[in-house]
């Protein structure tokens, strides 16, 4: 095209006049005439298409259905899920990460991101963003983008654990440990964000600052298998590497399938598949397919709830704080991995699933420090104030056969005088804790004799 700013269009000119003269359709001197015009544009078609990305993931599906000739040919109307009023603040949200302040476009090309919007109560896709500028890269990060999701994971291994009845306060140890790799006399040596460790913690502390050892001891604990179970039927369909690292997000996958799992936390146990097309009409407006969107139950509502209050304390006290919006119950996780390749950062409201993340397409580090909690999070935390801006606030529903005690932090139990730091868990009824903390008991000293 002589309209796209490239000089591609001369080689193509060339091509077929010497096709033209060769066939006898022009003289040699005409084609060489022609060919040494300038070309000058009339007119340029401006053709602005809303949300690229997600038009080419409709594109696609359409595609994969009617194939190519009936998709693009036959006048199809499509009516989407798309909601044009959150794309607009979505991209206006997302372009103005800081981590593209410190990578410009134009320098770093390769510097790149992705991010969704998604209702889990009917599976609408309601924004979708797969890059920078679809203009020059149609690769849809989104959708087509696996990558590690680092500890935005974790919530599967924590939830599997309730599932097994391992409730929020159990006391796991934070401290130094190292595995024997496999066939190998390497040593795997995982260490937490901060290289510290904390000794004894409750899992809701261990989540809300998201302790590496912890994860990985909690899952071998409740088992390689079930926790790679659990993810599947919560929608990761990519292939899943069945090791300890899987506790720190070590296996890819994309944003479409994270945002499907945690669509579950926030549906009360409902997957509802995450969808991007409503309906479809031939040319003359009868429907040919209707998208009805199918509920599965795979999660017991009240194990739904117990990790949703857990991922509560994420956004209010834990490595998700910058996305607080204040009035209103915002569930979340950040995910980092290595060297801080990808930055990821997962939140829900009961009917609102949004996630984003970050990282060069040549996956080497952003820099130090460049974590989900600092590159992420803002994005979506500034999207959500937007969004619930004169709402009015929505919480999650607490199912019957779940309660919520304040219990010490420290121990895990019921909070005596002297526990300074209390704080809500909830619980299988049932399950709850029924015996006062014994790291804070008052001591009674009674001294006897003189002193020399």
């Amino acid at each position: 095209s002589p309209t796209n700013g490239t000089r591609n269009f001369k080689t193509r000119q060339r091509w077929v006049l010497q096709k033209m003269w060769e066939q006898g359709y022009i003289t040699k001197e005409r084609a060489l005439k022609a060919y040494m015009q300038d070309v000058k544009v009339v007119g340029k078609l401006e053709h602005v298409i809303n949300a690229p990305y997600f038009v080419e993931h409709v594109k696609k599906e359409l595609v994969d259905r009617f194939g190519w000739r009936r998709a693009l040919s036959d006048g199809l109307r499509v009516y989407t899920t798309l909601s044009l009023d959150v794309q607009k603040v979505s991209e206006e949200c997302f372009q103005k990460a800081k981590i593209f302040e410190k990578y410009p476009l134009d320098q770093y090309p390769d510097l790149q991101g992705a991010f969704i919007c998604y209702d889990p109560t009917d599976g609408s896709i309601k924004s979708m963003i797969g890059g920078r500028d679809f203009s020059a890269y149609k690769f849809n990060r989104a959708t087509m983008a696996r990558r590690q999701p680092g500890s935005a994971f974790k919530p599967m291994v924590f939830c599997e654990a309730l599932r097994q009845s391992v409730m929020p306060n159990a006391i796991f140890t934070d401290e130094p440990i190292r595995y024997l790799k496999p066939n190998s006399d390497e040593y795997w040596e995982p260490r937490n964000y901060d290289e510290r460790f904390r000794g004894p913690v409750i899992l809701s502390r261990a989540i809300e600052q998201s302790y590496n050892i912890v994860a990985i001891k909690l899952l071998e604990r409740v088992g390689i298998e079930k926790v790679v179970a659990l993810a599947k039927k919560l929608g990761i369909r990519s292939p899943i590497e069945p090791d300890l690292s899987l506790a720190l997000g070590s296996s890819e996958m994309t944003l479409l399938e994270l945002i499907s799992a945690y669509g579950c936390f926030a549906n009360e146990g409902i997957l509802v598949e995450p969808r991007s097309i409503l309906r479809v009409e031939d040319d003359n407006g009868e429907v040919i397919w209707e998208n009805d969107f199918n509920e599965t139950e795979v999660l017991d509502e009240r194990i739904a709830y117990l990790i949703t209050h857990m991922l509560l304390g994420v956004v209010q006290r834990g490595t998700g704080r910058i996305a607080r919006v204040t009035g209103h119950e915002i569930a979340g996780k950040t995910g980092t991995t290595n060297d801080y390749a990808d930055a990821w950062f997962m939140a829900y409201t009961p009917n609102m699933v949004v996630g984003a993340s970050f990282g060069f397409d040549s996956r080497k580090s952003m820099g130090s420090g460049q974590a989900g909690g600092r590159v992420a999070a803002p994005i979506v935390g500034e999207f959500l104030k937007r969004q619930l801006q004169g709402m009015d606030p929505k919480e999650f529903h607490v199912p019957d056969g779940v309660v919520e005690v304040k219990v010490c932090r420290d121990s895990g139990l019921l909070p005596l005088a002297n526990c300074r730091l209390q704080v809500p868990v909830t619980f299988l009824q049932g399950r709850e804790p029924t015996t006062y903390c014994h790291l804070h008991q008052p001591m009674d000293v009674t001294l006897s004799g003189g002193f020399q």
